[in-house]
């Protein structure tokens, strides 16, 4: 029979095998060397090595053992375990104590708005269970208790951290008012591209065309009625600028038409002298300052004295229904004569041409004045020209030019001068240019028109301003309504413009 193994705890061959307290160690793994204690309930041990078993028969015997038993060999010395540490709940985070909080923005302002408005729909942290001392730990975190640990109430776990609730600043995302869904974003973008395009295109066309959308402002006094202001203060210089000592009421009477608030009826006259108008005085321009004020610029020609300028204000009503006189009328200076600087005619003259041209001429000018029948054999059928109705005869041409090259398919245009005797029996001599046509191998007048430029005429040179002629007669009044400016010498001025 095979004798058992007499280790530690081993009975003699045939008792029971039982340990130091008594107690039966069949089926029972004998304690560690060294007095190291068995792991607690529930857990493994770190290593496990081959135990030999005892059993024990029913009739008390040893069971019998299939062969030699080999040696044990002694058991590992186990370290004890450390003790189960209870959850304690950590305490509070310190922090230094905080500097004091600057004055807020209005940015600031809004941030912290939407972030409490961001936290109050943030749902609460979940309430975090402890574990009863003495459980088992989670499966994923073997023989530590504290790592398998759930957060305390009052914590949560963030990125692997136990922090308390509510601290450090929440990052919350603000909601901007423009966001929606989707069709709300694509409108919203939609509308800022029409709006850059309308801009855009705006900008353009004011560069392009600026006309289009800011049209020129109208000049000062565009709309005063000069024609009407004109007329009234035409009539006003012929009753102002006419007086006779015989007969001083007339000249009161027609001025009381134009001025018939003013005490002064004569309107500075002294009553003294003659003087008259020859015809009728004509307006020389006009100068607006709105559209209702403006200076009547007037050109008379006075008996005793010659042409005479001068200028009155008028005071148009709104829309040119009334008139007045709003100053005393003032002699000035009449426009002087300046250069004009038109230059000789360098042109060559086809002198054949004009030779063949001036008995056709001769015939048109002739008919031309008397507006005779034969008119209608010189001219084009489309040309319109009438003639002169007998208020002159013609005499001769004195000059007549035909520029070499000047016109094209048939047409060319001759300057002539010709002589006409007037009714009273005088000569005068007259420029004209003339366009024909040759058709059928013929010279026909097809425009008549005056106004030639020419050197012969227009002064190279202006002379010195002249001085304006005398107003009143000998002995008129000296007044300030009625002396011209400049010197008083007599002679004539230059005719005004029209």
């Amino acid at each position: 029979m095979t004798q058992p193994h007499q280790g530690d705890g081993a009975a003699p061959r045939g008792e029971p095998a039982t340990d130091a307290a008594g107690r039966s160690a069949v089926g029972r793994v004998p304690a560690p060397a060294g007095g190291a204690s068995r792991p607690p309930a529930g857990t493994q041990p770190r290593s496990v090595l081959y135990q030999p078993t005892f059993y024990r028969s029913t009739s008390g015997q040893p069971a019998p053992s299939a062969g030699p038993q080999p040696p044990v060999p002694p058991a590992p010395a186990y370290p004890p375990p450390p003790p189960l540490q209870p959850f304690l709940p950590l305490p509070a985070p310190t922090s230094p104590p905080a500097a004091p909080p600057a004055p807020p923005d209005d940015k600031s302002k809004k941030r912290r708005r939407g972030r409490g408005r961001k936290a109050s729909r943030v749902p609460p942290p979940a309430a975090a269970t402890v574990p009863e001392q003495g459980g088992a730990a989670p499966a994923d975190h073997p023989g530590t208790a504290t790592e398998a640990a759930a957060p305390q109430p009052g914590f949560t776990i963030e990125n692997g951290t136990m922090e308390p609730v509510g601290t450090g600043r929440q990052k919350v995302r603000a909601r901007s008012s423009l966001s929606g869904g989707r069709w709300r974003r694509l409108l919203l973008q939609a509308g800022i591209s029409v709006a850059l395009l309308v801009l855009i295109v705006n900008g353009l066309f004011r560069l392009a065309g600026k006309a289009l959308y800011d049209p020129p402002k109208p000049p000062v006094g565009a709309n005063y009625p000069a024609a009407g202001a004109s007329g009234y203060a035409v009539r006003f210089a012929a009753a102002y600028l006419t007086w006779d000592e015989n007969k001083p009421g007339v000249r009161a009477k027609e001025l009381e038409l134009f001025l018939p608030s003013i005490t002064d009826s004569q309107v500075g006259w002294d009553g003294k002298g003659a003087q008259a108008v020859r015809g009728q005085p004509v307006a020389a321009g006009v100068t607006a300052r709105d559209d209702n004020h403006a200076v009547v610029h007037i050109a008379a020609d006075l008996d005793p004295g010659g042409w005479t300028c001068m200028d009155v204000a008028v005071y148009a009503a709104p829309g040119g229904s009334a008139f007045a006189i709003t100053s005393y009328a003032a002699f000035v200076a009449c426009p002087p004569v300046t250069a004009a600087g038109v230059a000789p005619d360098q042109r060559e003259n086809d002198g054949q041409l004009a030779e063949d041209l001036r008995a056709t001429l001769d015939t048109f000018f002739r008919a031309y004045a008397a507006s005779a029948p034969e008119l209608a054999q010189v001219v084009t059928q489309d040309s319109g020209i009438a003639g002169l109705g007998g208020a002159v005869s013609y005499v001769n041409t004195v000059k007549l030019f035909v520029p070499v090259g000047d016109g094209a398919d048939g047409s060319r245009t001759a300057e002539v001068r010709v002589r006409w005797q007037a009714p009273s029996g005088g000569i005068v001599l007259q420029g004209y240019r003339l366009t024909l046509h040759q058709i059928g191998g013929r010279w026909f007048v097809h425009r008549i028109e005056g106004g030639v430029e020419t050197s012969d005429v227009a002064p190279d040179r202006g002379p010195l301003p002249t001085s304006p002629s005398p107003g009143p007669s000998p002995g008129a009044s000296s007044g300030p309504s009625a002396r011209p400016s400049g010197s008083g010498s007599p002679g004539p001025t230059p005719t005004p413009s029209r």
